[in-house]
């Protein structure tokens, strides 16, 4: 593949990308079928609260609501978005007031 084609099919890529964090951010708050690959994985660093690898929407889903319920006015800003075999973002999040635990449940801070 030529070089200039291969940077146009990135530019597509990272703009396909940050418009789902832009729709998330937006109010669109749970994945949908034609952002996420039905058969996708979602893997949470090992540095989060909640660490783990979900696979498939449902499981993405279930993860993002864990995330609602506890931060209800969560904003998600890709700092970087790597391109090689696979895509691989790097969010920054900007959580509301709760943290979460290791169960995924919001903690009552004082």
């Amino acid at each position: 593949m030529s070089g200039i084609l291969s940077h146009a099919m990135s530019q597509q890529i990272e703009d396909f990308l940050r418009s789902v964090y832009d729709r998330f951010n937006g109010g669109e708050r749970l994945p949908s079928g034609d952002a996420w690959h039905a058969d996708g994985v979602y893997v949470n660093s090992s540095n989060d609260p909640d660490p783990g690898t979900h696979r498939g929407l449902e499981a993405i889903t279930k993860q993002f609501q864990i995330w609602i319920e506890a931060y209800p006015d969560l904003r998600v800003d890709p700092l970087e978005i790597v391109m090689a075999h696979r895509v691989s973002p790097r969010p920054r999040s900007h959580p509301a007031r709760r943290p979460i635990t290791r169960t995924g449940s919001p903690t009552e801070t004082s």
